[in-house]
């Protein structure tokens, strides 16, 4: 699992729909690879009352593909989700995802989880 520090992040948003990440073909990234957009990390949770810590918490902002590839970033665009069986099965053929929106706006510093 990725650290805070070594974490694929969004660090430059083009549009709406795309972004720019700081990790590319020297990271093993790959053209057409699913990922997934989530906040950057919150504070750590406490229980107000009992004190105990409880994780950080991240809000999923939604799927995204890897477009285009350099050395050292790529670009992602957000697609819809794939909710249907027919959907999964084109998928898995290789038929090219339909682009759609990200749930919730994106933002420089959003982690990028490869699925």
């Amino acid at each position: 699992m990725n650290t805070d520090t070594d974490a694929i992040r969004i660090i430059k948003i083009l549009d709406p729909e795309t972004a720019v990440v700081n990790a590319g073909e020297n990271a093993g990234l790959r053209e057409n690879e699913p990922c997934s957009v989530y906040s950057a990390v919150e504070d750590l949770l406490e229980d107000p009352q009992t004190g105990n810590k409880h994780g950080k918490m991240q809000l999923r902002k939604g799927n995204a593909v890897i477009t285009q590839l350099g050395e050292k970033y790529a670009v992602i665009k957000a697609i819809q989700r794939q909710t249907r069986s027919i959907d999964k099965i084109l998928a898995l053929l290789g038929d090219v995802p339909a682009f759609g929106h990200f749930d919730n706006e994106i933002s420089v510093g959003d982690v990028i989880r490869r699925e």
